[in-house]
């Protein structure tokens, strides 16, 4: 349910599911997982569950499947976008380190899109970069360490074009940290 493959069942139906309901549900994860759709609970679709992912749905209701990007939802109306780090105790991390990295991270898109980036020092910028534990206000609360490492928004109001991650996990700001969890 949580990465939409299954519809939330009725409050009075508890979590019961037919048998076939589950198998649909997972041959559509392995097919959007790019593992073989046989519908079984199996060693590489158990694999495939404990990955690192974006906490967002797989799937929207009623959109069908979708893979790497969406072609719904809303578009920025603009194409020079401001951006900021709000989170200044960022654990372990240099906030400095954390800001380069970002802003090479945003120096892909804009080489492969007509969108340029600048960073700012305001709770206006179009997109407001946060790391978060657990729940944080947004309905998609965080796992701890583990599977869920990041989710971002839609362009638009209020948490429009927001970013956020997952100050569980362990990151990584320099190519030559040997962290292999990292």
């Amino acid at each position: 349910m949580k990465f939409g493959y299954l519809s939330s069942s009725p409050q009075s139906a508890g979590a019961l599911r037919t048998e076939r309901s589950i198998r649909d549900a997972i041959r559509e994860l392995q097919e959007f997982g790019g593992v073989p759709a046989t519908g079984e609970l199996d060693q590489r679709t158990l694999k495939l569950l404990s990955k690192p992912r974006c906490g967002l749905p797989d799937k929207i209701p009623h959109t069908g499947r979708v893979k790497r990007f969406m072609l719904q939802g809303q578009k920025w109306q603009y194409s020079n976008l401001t951006w900021s780090l709000r989170t200044t105790n960022l654990f372990q991390l240099n906030p400095y380190e954390v800001r380069y990295v970002l802003s090479k991270a945003l120096n892909v898109w804009a080489r492969h899109s007509k969108l340029t980036f600048t960073e700012v020092d305001s709770d206006r910028a179009d997109i407001l970069v946060y790391f978060h534990r657990g729940k944080h206000g947004d309905n998609f609360a965080f796992d701890g360490k583990g599977q869920i490492l990041a989710h971002a928004f839609f362009p638009g109001t209020g948490r429009g074009g927001d970013v956020h991650f997952d100050e569980d996990e362990i990151w990584l700001t320099r190519e030559d940290d040997n962290n292999e969890e990292g």
